[in-house]
């Protein structure tokens, strides 16, 4: 990779006209000239943005033999260090470090007297982007090898527009991008002008200069600030052309053909795609949370007026009953829906058999953990750092809990016991049991989301209950002796 061997700085003491240094006792200048103080202390033009860039790419087999050889060449133009914002640098004793300098230098050549200075100097920040120009790779087959080089150009709006790679055979393969300020008229000018630059209108494919494909995507308005593709076209062609009609932007060469590969019908205001529909005629629409920002269901086989009344759910809607709805509104249709944890990242996602993955995240918002519709961990997710360790829980506490329940309650008369749960991530269901003295199941209540259990005992004797409670999200399950959970055997006394 380039380093500061290959691109250093630019000293700024080469020229006195563009800097100053000055001290209260000049005669210090006699030992430490004004140019080696600055370049030491100042502010140098800093080429680190053309640092870090990989050089060379090198591969070996298994016996230490190059295989393959990558060379990367970037901005050659030694006119791009004129683009730059000119910077002033000051320092001085006022600074503790630079009086500390000062004190030592004043100690080593002015015998302690009491010395200050100031610098001041130019430098620059430069702005040329660092494009990469050439990609030269070396296939070795033995002594014989094979290279292919590929070369990049780019706009004026600094945006890749041709790329040319030459093979070994001497084939040329080029691809030409045009973007909105290429065709500057009408809806492309507008998204010039809203500097709506990297946006590919037309990407043009030749071989040894001939015409072998094309893609072109228009745009429309959506709004006077916005603006959407609307509909893709591909080049239909059985042989290279010679010529070819770049889109002016209202005609296209007529190799086009006449049906788009996709046309996008509709949008929100925001710029959502609400559907589009393919060649095949078949209409995908999509469904968004409440805010714009999440996309909660691809519908595929319906019309986005079909499905509107689903438009605009929260986010964290869950993603089955949303499935459940579309289900019952368009059955014939294919769809996955989603949902989400706002801020932290994706929820659930349920796909078009109905299936749902879960997904859960640590205390840091990191993906924690993937599981199935039946709770079965997927994967799992640990993150290690210094001082910050990982309990295996995501950062959580360890689900514990406790029960309370009446000692003695009435025959015939209904009862509750009441479940207390914590740590975890606080979202539990719980499956309840009411247990007579020989261990047999009376009456139970699963998978409950609620942490009372309401029961009532038709004999008298003695019972308990007890419960199991599951954390919905880390799929942790507190199985406890009935000791641990303080049980209390319950009396149902015959009146």
């Amino acid at each position: 990779m380039y380093s500061p061997l290959d691109k250093p700085d630019g000293q700024n003491n080469q020229n006195s006209n563009y800097y100053t240094c000055k001290a209260n006792v000049p005669e210090i200048f006699n030992y430490v000239l004004k140019d080696i103080l600055t370049g030491a202390l100042g502010k140098n033009s800093s080429r680190a943005l053309e640092r870090g860039q990989i050089k060379e790419i090198r591969i070996y087999d298994s016996s230490n033999t190059l295989k393959r050889s990558v060379v990367y060449t970037y901005s050659s133009d030694p006119g791009r260090y004129d683009q730059y914002v000119s910077s002033i640098y000051m320092t001085g004793t006022a600074e503790q470090r630079m009086a500390w300098l000062a004190y030592e230098l004043s100690d080593l050549y002015l015998g302690g007297s009491a010395l200050s200075f100031e610098i001041l100097h130019s430098y620059c920040i430069y702005t040329f982007p660092v494009y990469l120009e050439e990609e030269k790779t070396t296939d070795y087959y033995g002594s014989p090898s094979i290279t292919n080089i590929t070369r990049y150009r780019y706009n004026n709006k600094k945006l890749k527009s041709t790329i040319i790679t030459y093979n070994s055979r001497g084939d040329s393969l080029k691809t030409i991008i045009r973007y909105p300020s290429d065709i500057n008229i009408g809806v492309y000018s507008n998204m010039n002008t809203l500097n709506m630059l990297n946006f590919p209108v037309e990407q043009i494919t030749l071989k040894n200069n001939k015409y072998t494909g094309s893609t072109l995507t228009t745009y429309k308005a959506v709004s006077s600030t916005n603006y959407v593709p609307d509909k893709i076209y591909s080049l239909e062609i059985t042989s290279p052309l010679t010529s070819f009609t770049y889109f002016n932007g209202s005609s296209r060469d007529s190799h086009y053909g006449t049906f788009p590969e996709i046309t996008y019908d509709s949008y929100s205001n925001t710029g959502n795609l609400r559907q589009m529909t393919g060649r095949d005629e078949t209409p995908v629409s999509y469904l968004w949370d409440a805010g714009g920002i999440y996309p909660m269901a691809q519908v595929r086989g319906a019309t986005y007026s079909q499905i509107i009344s689903y438009d605009g759910k929260a986010c964290d809607y869950p993603g089955i009953s949303l499935w459940t709805g579309l289900n019952t509104t368009v059955p014939a249709a294919q769809f996955s829906t989603y949902s989400y944890k706002p801020l932290t990242g994706i929820a659930t996602a349920t796909n078009t058999r109905g299936v749902t993955t879960n997904y859960t995240y640590d205390l840091s918002r990191r993906l924690f953990i993937v599981r199935d519709d039946d709770k079965n961990i997927l994967n799992r997710y640990r993150y290690g750092y210094r001082n910050y360790p990982d309990n295996g829980l995501g950062g959580y506490r360890t689900v514990t809990g406790y029960i309370s329940t009446p000692s003695v309650v009435t025959k015939g008369i209904s009862s509750t016991s009441y479940a207390t749960a914590s740590g975890g991530t606080g979202s539990y269901s719980y499956n309840w049991y009411l247990k007579n003295s020989s261990g047999t199941v009376i009456s139970s209540c699963l998978n409950s989301s609620l942490n009372t259990f309401p029961f009532t005992c038709y004999q008298t004797g003695s019972y308990y209950t007890q419960y199991e409670v599951t954390d919905n999200l880390l799929g942790k399950e507190l199985h406890v002796p009935v000791a641990a959970l303080h049980v209390v055997y319950l009396f149902a006394v015959l009146l």
